[in-house]
């Protein structure tokens, strides 16, 4: 089961480095996080739990002043996020794993994690994850069949990757990474129809496996509606682009717009059905 908050997924690496018996902080996260400190492995993995925290800490910042749970729990923050950026020696003896965190502290931090399940965790079950798997693996094949930019084509691939690590690593990062990212990605492809009209009914067919899975979470209906507005924008870009209007469209923009009507229904296809057009 992944976590499904940033509070929680935080807790959940910091009490592995914490408890994970090693003789040093930098073998700790090594065990945790699977890559030696120092690599660009680890480098893009410690960015993540950064990240994390970071999430963490402006869900506190934005509750009013004076609320509970920000008084209890901000005086907190310094001491994860040293937990995290632990500042004497990583490599020292002297310095087990154990150093980098008390354990009242980071049971204040699991505490949070379970008042955020409460009220505002987001989730990936197993049938979004499925979807979401299909989704990335069509937007591969279509940077092998588009023909997109090579610098467009590099960063969507860049970014497939990552959310695909990110699926990988769903328990120890949790869903709000995956979600983060593969909202990203919906705009690198939005970026890629302005940048490549004529491949747009392909980008849009990949978008719309997207907005299916985006309709499987919590907060489907507002994702979908986003990715939809940006396809419309898109089509009305083009039109003033080929000499036309948002109203009255030129001859080919009429012909990017049939092709993509189809596209923009894309809340009741699921992914898969329209691959190969």
């Amino acid at each position: 089961m992944s976590a499904d908050n940033p509070a929680t997924a935080l807790h959940r690496i910091i009490k592995a480095v914490r408890f994970s018996g090693a003789n040093s902080v930098a073998n700790g996260w090594t065990n945790v996080l699977g890559s030696e400190v120092g690599t660009e492995d680890f480098a893009l993995k410690h960015a993540e739990v950064v990240q994390l925290f970071r999430q963490v800490y402006n869900y506190l910042n934005s509750l009013p002043e004076g609320d509970e749970d920000r008084a209890l729990y901000m005086k907190y923050t310094p001491i994860w996020y040293r937990a995290i950026v632990y500042p004497d020696s990583w490599n020292a003896s002297t310095h087990p794993a154990e150093k980098v965190i008390d354990v009242q502290s980071l049971d204040q931090l699991g505490g949070l994690g379970r008042l955020l399940h409460r009220i505002a965790g987001e989730s990936l079950d197993d049938d979004a994850v499925a979807k979401l798997r299909d989704s990335l693996r069509a937007w591969r094949e279509l940077l092998d069949e588009a023909g997109l930019p090579t610098d467009i084509a590099e960063r969507i691939r860049t970014q497939v990757d990552l959310i695909m690590w990110l699926l990988d690593n769903l328990e120890t990062y949790g869903a709000e990474p995956v979600i983060r990212e593969s909202r990203n990605l919906v705009g690198l492809g939005v970026e890629a129809m302005q940048a490549v009209p004529a491949k747009a009914k392909k980008i849009g067919i990949a978008l719309a496996s997207l907005v299916y899975v985006f309709g499987l979470l919590h907060q489907g209906v507002d994702e979908a509606a986003g990715v939809l507005e940006g396809l419309n924008q898109v089509k009305v870009q083009y039109a003033q682009l080929t000499g036309g209007s948002a109203d009255e469209p030129a001859t080919a923009s009429r012909e990017i717009e049939s092709e993509d009507n189809d596209v923009l229904d894309a809340e009741v296809v699921e992914p898969g059905s329209e691959l190969n057009p």
